[in-house]
């Protein structure tokens, strides 16, 4: 397998969609809800995105990565903001079928044993995060990432935060997340 290394994020093996590696990042501690009280950090898988082994990620990619890494923390508790008041209808909309819909939201998610009531209720509705950093975005033309999870309030498309490693640009499905205005 190929293998491209970065001298500050490590060792990265190429699979069909791009270079992907682990990160640990502390802000990503908040989905792990089984873990013990003194776990202060989480390994994250993350991927650059690239055709094939000849094509490594740009300057611009790695500074985008290695800002999401500086700014996890904030940018998940950004995150998590952001698509709470998508979903209360009380913030910028995403376009999204959850715009708004809170109680359809819930009804999905009482299936799970879940609600939704306010932000900090998404780090147990949000799971395996993963990043996910490319060229450029949906409405977006520098390269950025896309913080990625698994969730039950859309389980086939999961939800993504689209960002340029210093603020959060937008909320949608994991693998098309797309600026929101007004963000």
């Amino acid at each position: 397998m190929a293998t491209w290394t970065h001298p500050t994020l490590g060792e990265f093996e190429y699979d069909e969609i791009g270079w992907i590696g682990e990160i640990s990042l502390p802000g990503m501690r908040h989905f792990y809800r089984d873990a013990p009280a003194d776990f202060d950090w989480a390994v994250t898988e993350t991927t650059f995105e690239s055709e094939s082994t000849d094509k490594f990620p740009s300057e611009q990619m790695i500074a985008v990565a290695i800002d999401i890494f500086a700014n996890n923390e904030r940018l998940i508790s950004d995150g998590v903001r952001i698509l709470f008041d998508d979903i209360a209808g009380t913030g910028p909309n995403s376009g999204m079928w959850w715009h708004s819909a809170l109680a359809k939201v819930n009804e999905k998610l009482a299936g799970e044993s879940m609600k939704l009531d306010d932000a900090t209720d998404l780090f147990e509705i949000l799971d395996g995060p993963s990043i996910f950093v490319q060229e450029s975005g949906c409405d977006f033309d520098r390269a950025c990432g896309i913080i990625e999870f698994h969730t039950p309030i859309d389980e086939e498309h999961g939800v993504g935060w689209l960002t340029d490693g210093n603020k959060i640009l937008g909320t949608g499905y994991r693998n098309d997340t797309c600026v929101t205005e007004g963000l």
